[in-house]
């Protein structure tokens, strides 16, 4: 069943009253470290990126979910031009373009003697399960073609995804941020292995966040098997960048979240 991407005004609120307080300072670097990570999902981040290098020449192996064109799209970007090539794509499997971004990697180093690195992972996707990547891959192509016919219409820039458990074939929830050109949604799957169903569709997650001043940006970083969502945020005070976390559960299906924790954050002063 799909739902409106458009906000409802009736949309129902948390009226749980959070109390904000200031994380200690030793949790500072790793906070932020973890949220700088995540953020990098904007619509240029890749799905999966490589860099190799040779000396005098560096190239990103990159996958894209979704393409410019396709479901996915496996790229070489040259650092030296800035030229972008797209080697292979599908319109169907995301895992074939997974399968062959890691190949060419490793031809990069056996056959042309580049070293090439992973860099972190900063969507998730490419930590799914088979089954749960399949789901993606049919919640883009369904979404994909609502944005078309959507007034206005709407594109998918890029994915967050997390999953409660790791295994294939696995019962369990699957939490998947979009971001478009509109803003972000983000649909609770219920995953029960042989069968799945969008639990509920949270509009604006930035929204949802209980206490302090209101952040600028929400990401999903993990849910469990209650469909209870932790919550990245990044904020402004006073020249001071401020990065932080909260859980929320959901609330029914009509996509509305309560707190299960306050929310708590910890600033880096800019002007030092």
């Amino acid at each position: 069943m799909q739902k409106s991407l458009a906000p409802s005004n009736n949309r129902a609120m948390s009226t749980v009253a959070i109390d904000t307080s200031k994380m200690a300072f030793h949790r500072t670097v790793r906070l932020t470290t973890l949220f700088l990570a995540t953020l990098a999902v904007a619509p240029s981040a890749s799905a999966l990126e490589f860099q190799c290098e040779v000396p005098g020449d560096t190239r990103y192996i990159r996958v894209d979910i979704p393409g410019e064109e396709y479901l996915c799209e496996v790229s070489v970007t040259y650092k030296e031009t800035g030229v972008r090539e797209v080697k292979w794509h599908a319109s169907n499997d995301s895992l074939f373009c997974s399968a062959r971004a890691y190949e060419m990697a490793d031809k990069y180093e056996s056959a042309w003697n580049y070293e090439c690195s992973t860099w972190p992972d900063r969507d998730g996707i490419d930590l799914l399960s088979a089954t749960q990547r399949t789901i993606l891959d049919q919640r883009i192509k369904s979404l994909s073609a609502q944005g078309r016919d959507s007034q206005p219409p709407f594109t998918i820039k890029s994915i967050k995804a997390t999953a409660s458990t790791p295994l294939d074939k696995q019962p369990g929830k699957l939490a998947l941020q979009f971001f478009t050109d509109n803003g972000d949604f983000t649909e609770i799957i219920d995953d029960q292995t042989y069968t799945w169903t969008v639990q509920t569709t949270i509009i604006d997650l930035a929204s949802q966040i209980n206490g302090g001043e209101s952040p600028e940006y929400a990401l999903i970083n993990a849910i469990d098997d209650s469909s209870t969502l932790e919550v990245y945020t990044q904020l402004s005070e006073d020249n001071a960048a401020c990065y932080g976390s909260q859980l929320l559960s959901v609330v029914g299906s009509s996509g509305a979240t309560e707190a299960r924790s306050p929310h708590q954050y910890v600033c880096d002063n800019l002007a030092e």
